[in-house]
């Protein structure tokens, strides 16, 4: 597994060596990934990447990965990147996570599953939260001025959402192909 383990006082920071200009993405892909730990870590303006054929669409992405663990991380300001965080066929748990400023959707899951909880997606472009074919946790997390829906449920999955505050967003939660 691949762990980036920074402390609350000295964070590891991923960031933009040239103001406007996209460093790509921090993806995890396969068994090799399984497990891995991210700790009081910081993604600023990433914007994904297509590396050897697979597009990974978000500035932090997995792919057909399980058991990752964030803890303290933030994800903000991604540029040309559809997506903050995206995982595709994975789980994971994330606990304590901010979303900021994201280009478009903070978090998009396609066949992923997991548990988000104690996370505050704040002014996401499109979606703060995006469930294709997913069924994650989603408890206790905060959500403020989402362009479009603070929690978009499709193709005929059951995700848990509970106690989780939505305000300021184009739609609150949207259901549809269910």
């Amino acid at each position: 597994h691949r762990d980036a383990r920074g402390e609350s006082r000295t964070p590891i920071v991923f960031e933009q060596a040239d103001s406007g200009k996209p460093w790509g993405t921090v993806a995890l892909q396969g068994q090799g990934a399984n497990n891995s730990i991210e700790r009081y870590t910081r993604f600023y303006g990433g914007g994904g990447a297509v590396i050897h054929e697979v597009e990974y669409t978000g500035s932090v992405s997995l792919h057909y990965v399980d058991g990752v663990d964030y803890d303290h991380v933030e994800i903000a300001r991604n540029v040309r990147s559809d997506d903050a965080f995206h995982a595709y066929h994975s789980s994971f748990v994330m606990r304590n996570c901010t979303f900021l400023n994201t280009n478009s959707d903070a978090m998009d899951l396609d066949y992923a599953t997991g548990e988000i909880s104690h996370c505050r997606f704040i002014h996401a472009g499109n979606d703060a939260f995006d469930l294709m074919t997913s069924n994650p946790r989603h408890m206790a997390n905060y959500t403020t001025g989402s362009a479009d829906k603070g929690i978009s449920i499709g193709v005929a999955r059951n995700p848990l959402v509970f106690n989780t505050y939505i305000q300021r967003c184009e739609r609150g939660i949207e259901m549809r192909d269910c």
